[in-house]
């Protein structure tokens, strides 16, 4: 046991690591024992971890070995890194406590706001000239089955525009109705899986449906992470919404107009997604359409462009039409200068012929275009940060518990949650890092006047369950012999291995097929690797996240690729290992070239193994004597252990409180 007297004023780097294991819940009211053992629902657990008052050691964080305040009292030396801002003054108790439906008494939304102390701040908050220098983290379990849009007040759930706009196109090229009145929506076409409450709708739409059924919420049964300033993260749980840019506008039935432009919430950690979408001309359906055309018949609907409609592709569709309106079951057939190849029938009851204006109920009907298919990219966000559904049920949370790893310093934070065992899949982890950068020699972070401090956070997110046809995208071995006819292609993979008949994917979509073994073909890396992104949540001077963020991953404007998600060399002809931290950082004004992230790191999977302990001496503290670190491996990139493993920062010279303690020291790698 070895006691140490220290004077607060010259303790300027100091932090702490845990792991805290066993848990099956993320709700729900939790605790940590004496013992360090937890229980109940992670979100308790992890606000206690991150508010709490730590006790600095010299060593193992035992009895008899804590820092003394020499300067007053000497009493233990703390550490504290985060307060909690309580929802309407409230600490968060384990069950959902926020909701953007004005009105709703019943929320679904388990929402945790965090923000920094002085301890973690630029040299323990004494560099601010007048400025604020906090960050504010807020944590979001989203429960809702469903999303709303309330047309009494106009304010319902704020994703609502966005995801309706999504799952319209989805259902668009299934050749599907969209959500509107009198559609009949089979949400089945794209369940996620069996447990997932949203996704069970199965009939017509109402009036009103809008508030009365709405649409399934993606994002059910998700971790989601926002990282900004007290501008954008508010103390009320709310955040400040973006500039959107009317890229995308549709139309509800009772003519309220919505925003749908796909965009991040100010320091939304969330992936986004640039897809090839095929909407077929002529979907699977035969109406209702509007059509915009010449009528043959000019002699009665004259010789310019007009609007028609209900039209249908099968007679028989028309002439049920017919009769609903009160007819006798007939229809007439039309046919257009545009589309020759297409033979409409048009009730003969109920409709509208060359009418100068579009219907007013445009959303019922789907725009005939020309006998082709329409292929655009189009841009998705992302359902959250961490996945936990299906596993949210009771009947199988308990057989997947899961794991977060936190370690904490005066310059910043890395949280890693990760299911325990699972090496299969990409959809079972998730990790942060937020921090200010460290000398790559002295591993110190600058406390100079001159400094503008940023805070860079980096973040990969859980993957999403995969829709096939969504993403276009499967492999095959034998992929460039698919005009072989002795050796054709009958199935293909997904990313995640599942095997498909190729019979049975819809032929009118545009979609690829890749060989895993074709190692020149770019996309093959594209859609097998797990995406990372980075961006800076704020600056000394800028009170506000980037707008934008980077690929971690690869070369962008005013960015450099700073980390390998693939599979990757690590290994010298010396026979050593080689580790690889952040570096090259830059904000949007300058470039940080001897400054990295160390909280984490990274190299090849095969080097290092899934919670193993790892020794090095990259830096040099003091400019001669070096810092004795150790890493942990955590979760690989691709399955089975493959591909880059992350390393997340457990001990060293400065952290004086950890459950991974120092002991036969031998380095082992360089970086």
């Amino acid at each position: 046991m070895a006691q140490r007297y220290v004077d607060p004023a010259t303790l300027t780097k100091y932090g702490i690591s845990r792991q805290r294991s066993s848990f099956t819940n993320l709700e729900g009211a939790g605790s940590i024992g004496a013992d360090g053992a937890v229980s109940g629902g992670m979100l308790m657990v992890l606000a206690a971890d991150l508010t709490n008052s730590w006790t600095m050691y010299n060593g193992n964080p035992v009895a008899g070995n804590e820092m003394i305040n020499s300067s007053g009292g000497f009493a233990h030396l703390q550490k504290q890194f985060f307060t909690q801002l309580g929802i309407s003054g409230v600490p968060y108790t384990g069950v959902a406590n926020f909701t953007e439906i004005v009105g709703n008494s019943n929320p679904k939304q388990h929402v945790l706001i965090f923000n920094t102390t002085n301890q973690s701040l630029p040299n323990n908050g004494t560099v601010s000239r007048g400025i604020d220098q906090n960050y504010r983290i807020r944590i979001e379990l989203d429960l809702r089955s469903r999303l709303y849009f309330d047309v009494g007040g106009n304010t319902g759930d704020k994703e609502f525009p966005q995801e309706l706009y999504q799952l319209n196109l989805r259902q668009s090229s299934r050749g599907m109705s969209k959500y509107a009145n009198g559609n009949i929506i089979d949400e089945t076409t794209f369940v996620p899986d069996q447990y997932h409450p949203g996704y069970s709708f199965n009939g017509t739409l109402a009036d009103g449906w809008e508030l009365s059924t709405g649409i399934p919420n993606p994002s059910y049964g998700w971790l989601k992470i926002n990282s900004g300033t007290a501008n954008q993260i508010l103390a009320d749980g709310s955040i400040s919404n973006p500039q959107l840019t009317q890229d995308g506008l549709i139309s509800l039935p009772n003519g309220i107009q919505l925003d749908t432009s796909i965009i991040r919430n100010p320091g939304e950690m969330v992936d986004l997604h640039f897809e090839d979408i095929t909407v077929v001309s002529d979907p699977a359906n035969s109406g209702p359409y509007f059509v915009y055309g010449l009528n043959d018949d000019v002699s009665t609907h004259g010789n310019t462009q007009k609007y028609y409609w209900p039209a249908y592709l099968d007679q028989t569709a028309a002439n049920t039409a017919d009769t609903t309106a009160g007819g006798a079951g007939t229809s007439v057939v039309h046919t257009f200068n545009e589309f020759p190849l297409a033979t409409f029938y048009i009730p003969t009851t109920g409709s509208t012929l060359a009418s100068t204006t579009q219907p007013a109920d445009v959303d019922n009907y789907t725009k005939y275009v020309n006998n082709r298919s329409i292929r655009f990219r189009n841009k998705r966000k992302g359902s959250g940060w961490f996945k936990r559904y299906p596993k949210t049920d009771a009947t199988i949370a308990g057989s997947y518990p899961f794991t977060y790893r936190l370690t904490m310093t005066e310059r910043g934070i890395l949280l890693y949650i990760y299911d325990d065992a699972a090496g299969d899949q990409a959809d079972d982890y998730a990790w942060f890092c937020i921090q200010r950068t460290v000398n790559n020699e002295t591993g110190m972070s600058r406390d100079d006047e001159a400094s503008k401090f940023p805070v860079h956070a980096m973040y990969s997110c859980s993957r999403e369950s995969f829709y096939s046809s969504d993403a276009g995208v499967f492999f095959s071995n034998q992929a460039a012999n698919l005009q072989t006819a002795a050796d054709q292609v009958t199935t293909v993979f997904d990313e995640t291995g599942n095997q498909l008949d190729l019979s049975n994917i819809d032929n009118t979509k545009t979609f690829y097929i890749l060989s895993p073994f074709d190692r020149e073909d770019y996309l093959a890396d594209e859609h097998t690797a797990k995406n990372i992104w980075r961006f800076v949540v704020r600056e000394f001077d800028i009170l506000k996240p980037q707008d934008v963020h980077k690929f971690a991953t690869r070369h962008q404007i005013d960015s450099n690729a700073v980390i390998n998600p693939l599979e990757q060399l690590a290994i010298t002809d010396e026979n050593r290992f080689v580790i690889t931290f952040p570096t090259g950082l830059t904000t949007q004004r300058f470039m940080y070239p001897k400054e990295e992230m160390d909280l984490i790191c990274f190299s090849s999977a095969e080097v290092v193994a899934e919670s193993s302990n790892i020794p090095m001496t990259t830096y040099l503290y003091d400019g001669t004597n070096p810092d004795l670190r150790r890493y942990q491996g955590m979760r690989s990139t691709a399955a089975f252990g493959n591909g880059m493993r992350i390393m997340v920062f457990v001990n060293g010279q400065y952290i004086f409180n950890t459950d991974t303690n120092l002991d036969v020291y031998e380095e082992v790698g360089t970086s």
